[in-house]
This record gives C-alpha cells, sequence and structure tokens, in this order.
C-alpha cells in the first residue's frame, strides 16, 4: 500500500507564507495524493535515500500547498532541524493517523536507515503496525505495553547520556 494524503486533511490546512493566509479549496483537490506524486519528495524523484544524509537537515514532504493568488502548488515540507518541538494532536477522524504515515514514509524515501530512525508511540490504534516493516522503524509500542514503553524510555535517556558525552 501506497501512503498517500487525504484530501479532506488538505481542505482545512493552512499555512502563513509572506503574511497571506492560503487554504486549498477542496472541491479542486483530488480524492486522494500519492507520495511518489508529491512534487519534491524522494519518491516522486524515482530514488530511494536520496536526502542529503549529512546530519545538516532533516525534512519531510508532507503535503502540498496551494497559493491560489499563484495559481500554483507547492510541496510543504516539516523540518525537525527547525529547532522547535512537534506534536500531532486531533479530535478522532481528522487524519493524525494519515499524517503520522506520510511522514514517517516521507523520510523512509528521503533518508537511509543509518541517518535517520524511528521510535513511535501509537497510543489509540494498531493503524501504524505496518510500518514496522521500515528498515527505519525502531519499534512501535500501542496501548497497553509498558514494558516495552519503559525500555524505550531507558533507551532514550541512554541515548541522551551519551550524546551528552559526546558533545559536552
Amino acid at each position: 500500500g501506497c501512503v498517500c494524503v487525504e484530501a479532506s486533511i488538505m481542505s482545512v490546512f493552512e499555512s502563513k507564507k509572506e503574511g497571506r493566509v492560503l487554504r486549498h479549496d477542496p472541491q479542486k483537490l483530488a480524492s486522494v495524493i500519492f507520495l511518489k506524486d508529491v512534487a519534491g519528495s524522494a519518491a516522486a524523484q524515482g530514488s530511494l535515500w536520496a536526502g542529503p544524509n549529512t546530519g545538516e537537515e532533516l525534512k519531510a514532504v508532507y503535503a502540498m500547498g496551494d497559493d491560489v493568488q499563484s495559481q500554483r502548488q507547492f510541496p510543504v515540507w516539516l523540518d525537525l532541524m527547525s529547532g522547535r518541538n512537534h506534536m500531532v494532536v486531533g479530535m478522532a477522524s481528522t487524519g493524525k493517523t494519515t499524517l503520522m504515515q506520510t511522514l514517517v514514509m516521507s523520510f523512509a524515501t528521503r533518508y537511509s536507515p543509518a541517518a535517520v530512525q524511528m521510535y513511535i508511540l501509537s497510543l489509540s490504534s494498531r493503524t501504524l503496525g505496518h510500518l514496522s516493516q521500515l528498515p527505519h522503524v525502531g519499534e512501535i509500542i500501542f496501548a497497553g505495553e509498558a514494558d516495552e514503553l519503559r525500555r524505550l524510555l531507558r533507551l532514550l535517556e541512554e541515548e541522551d547520556e551519551r550524546r551528552k558525552e559526546i558533545f559536552a
């Protein structure tokens, strides 16, 4: 299965660019947009792990933006090296799982497993379970897996200490 961004998610997407609020018109969007069709994604370029893999950037395409005034569409990137924290929240059936699938697949097609390792907490359903097949996914922890969650937190603490020693 190919991961896609549903048009209903795109219809509520808003972005500020050059002082304008850009909104998607759901009537003009395809019902499904496949990652391979998103300009700028590694899947569209036909090569896996085409990202820089240098540690200088960590970006993933997750949507197509729509600049109505200029009559153009453009890829919308999530930049994890921007120095900001990121959280995905929303009511039930608003596209959180679809967004997470899209981001994971975008990172996995752009960067090698040596450059990106993902650990996923999926506390409401097992829908993201299929992503465990990717070499980039270290583990997916579901609701009720307390031992696995403790093990992941211990791993993160150890990695944090290791990096403090390296970069001290």
